[in-house]
Order: C-alpha cells, then structure tokens, then sequence
C-alpha cells in the first residue's frame, strides 16, 4: 500500500490470516501436518497497526473498510 497515493482507493476488503491461531490438518502423501502460518502468535500488533494506518491513508473519504478476523 506504500506506493499508493493517499485518498486513491474506494474500498477495502482484508481478511488478513494473523491473530487467529490458524493450523490446517490437510495432510499432503503422508506429509506431516502443515506448519502454522509465520508471524500468527505471538505479538503481530505493531504489524497489524503499520497496515491499518495505511489502509486509512489511502482510503478516500467516507468509503468502506471491511477487515475479517477474530474475537482475541
């Protein structure tokens, strides 16, 4: 979102995979189950506040924002 300009976008829809504790049990030919998604535990804050802050900036005015996740 960096090399947006700011106020260019008319919406947003994000359902960005962290904070969720998130682990698939597909299994792949007898392969192990697949690793957790990187950077889901632990403290993903800071990370999820730098692309808020841009995803306001780009936003133009009174659009719509619409991000899934979970209740923590």
């Amino acid at each position: 979102m960096r090399g947006l300009p700011s106020e260019s976008v008319d919406l947003i829809l994000t359902d960005p995979p962290y904070g969720v504790g998130y682990q698939t049990s597909r299994r792949s030919d007898g392969d192990p189950l697949i690793s957790p998604i990187a950077n889901d535990s632990g403290d993903w804050f800071p990370f999820a506040e730098a692309w808020l802050r841009e995803a306001c900036r780009v936003l133009k005015k009174d659009r719509h924002f619409y991000a899934f996740g979970s209740f923590i």
